[in-house]
């Protein structure tokens, strides 16, 4: 019954993390990914619900099953609904994981996709991680690159880490990235089968 529950939502609601970022009012607005306070991450799905087949009350029961499910597996609080809503029969739903290790475990056992790399860790820990940052990097509104050894106030640096195509939202000063990803003000694109890195500062 677990399995086939999961599935159901899988099979509805279409991830929205692998697509660029649109032209909207608000970078926010069009991101698939939003990155929170604690390493926390929020990824968007949606769906038109034009079917007769679709039901929004029973699809939300579904979404919340899943969770309940998911948290049983991984631990409380591993999971969370942050929002559903429907509007103009597209539903619209963020899930919240509690870190990235979360939603690898959700994408490679609920969504089955495979070689999925995600993290997001401070600088220190990235280091402990054995992350390499190998290759070139961009110092965000300078020109040419720079290596590692040139990286200014790491203990201030978190690090998000992905090989894919992703639309990601930083309410943080993006400060480097690997020459691979761009970025429009508070929204980095990440392309699929890369190293993507991703380096922002984080106030105290």
């Amino acid at each position: 019954m677990y399995r086939l529950k999961r599935c159901i939502v899988v099979a509805v609601m279409t991830l929205m993390v692998c697509v660029g970022c649109a032209k909207e009012k608000t970078n926010k607005a069009s991101a698939g990914v939003l990155m929170e306070p604690g390493g926390r991450v929020q990824v968007k799905f949606e769906e038109n619900l034009d079917k007769d087949y679709y039901d929004s009350k029973e699809l939300e029961k579904f979404i919340d099953e899943e969770v309940a499910d998911f948290n049983e597996i991984y631990g409380e609080g591993s999971l969370n609904k942050a929002s559903f809503a429907v509007k103009d029969n597209k539903a619209t739903l963020w899930y919240e994981f509690a870190d990235g290790k979360s939603y690898v475990n959700y994408m490679t056992d609920y969504v089955k996709a495979e070689n999925v790399e995600f993290g997001v860790y401070t600088y220190k820990d990235a280091i402990e991680a054995g992350i390499k940052f190998e290759g070139e990097f961009i110092k965000v509104g300078e020109e040419g690159t720079v290596g590692k050894d040139k990286f200014e106030e790491t203990d201030k640096l978190m690090v998000l880490y992905t090989n894919q195509e992703m639309c990601v939202y930083i309410p943080e000063d993006i400060v480097y990235t690997s020459k691979d990803v761009s970025v429009d003000k508070d929204t980095a694109n990440t392309k699929a089968e890369k190293n993507n890195y991703i380096l922002y500062k984080v106030e105290e």
